[in-house]
């Protein structure tokens, strides 16, 4: 399995703000997550950070307890996936207490594990996960947004949403509060499909239809070189659009 990334700070940051982490278990089984931060001038790299580490770290624990880590169940998966939310938000908030000058800040975070031709996803807040299958980008999170409640209540439109100047603000992230509520998805992934983890300084700049057009491979992926230029692309593609955020994409595919 091929599994690689790259984040860009775009062009109108200071600072890159994004954190990704990649885990190989075993050759059928690859983790990668995805954090956005946010607050403060460095509060959101630190969220981020934060985030990804101690989420990868939980999970990192998980398989060093599975006897056969090939065989776990998929209820076992997911259930590990959403506890390892729970400890990334106590991170970010222990953190903050810590220190008060980080008070506000908090992270998206997106993570699939994919074990074989199943991809386990949680999610929070607006970076997202899609399938590229038969030359076609399938978004498999739902983002916890503004303007996606808007959708969901008919105020706006999906073509609405995607150039509404509120597109940013987010309903949930990691680290904000107490309490926390991921959303989990399973997704069947067939043998050429290719996996896409992003920050929304990708997904708000190009359509799934670039983004499909990228990481449509007739042959396969082939090699991890060719999967880095790929996602190169990308992001030369959302700087193009004026590249208004960090931009950040994780790929995992045979």
């Amino acid at each position: 399995m091929i599994s690689c990334g790259k984040s860009d700070i775009g062009r109108k940051r200071s600072e890159n703000q994004d954190s990704y982490l990649i885990r190989t278990y075993a050759p059928e089984i690859v983790l990668a997550v995805v954090c956005d931060g946010m607050g403060g001038v460095h509060g959101g790299r630190e969220a981020s950070r934060i985030a990804a580490e101690r989420f990868a770290s939980f999970i990192d624990a998980f398989f060093a307890a599975a006897e056969a880590p090939a065989a776990v169940s998929g209820h076992a998966v997911l259930s590990a996936l959403t506890e390892a939310v729970f400890e990334a938000n106590e991170a970010v908030l222990a953190r903050t207490k810590e220190d008060p000058s980080l008070r506000g800040m908090g992270t998206t975070l997106v993570s699939t594990l994919r074990v074989s031709g199943v991809a386990y996803t949680v999610n929070v807040g607006d970076s997202r996960l899609y399938r590229v299958s038969c030359g076609t980008a399938e978004q498999i999170t739902k983002d916890h947004s503004l303007v996606q409640y808007l959708v969901d209540i008919g105020r706006l439109t999906p073509e609405e949403a995607a150039t509404a100047p509120n597109r940013n603000i987010i309903t949930k992230a990691v680290g904000t509060g107490a309490s926390i509520e991921p959303d989990t998805f399973v997704t069947l992934v067939g043998v050429g499909d290719v996996l896409l983890l992003c920050s929304d300084g990708l997904s708000g700049q190009l359509s799934p239809e670039t983004i499909a057009s990228v990481l449509t491979f007739p042959e396969g992926v082939q090699s991890e070189e060719n999967a880095l230029s790929s996602l190169a692309e990308l992001i030369r593609l959302a700087n193009e659009q004026g590249g208004p955020d960090n931009i950040t994409a994780v790929l995992v595919a045979d």
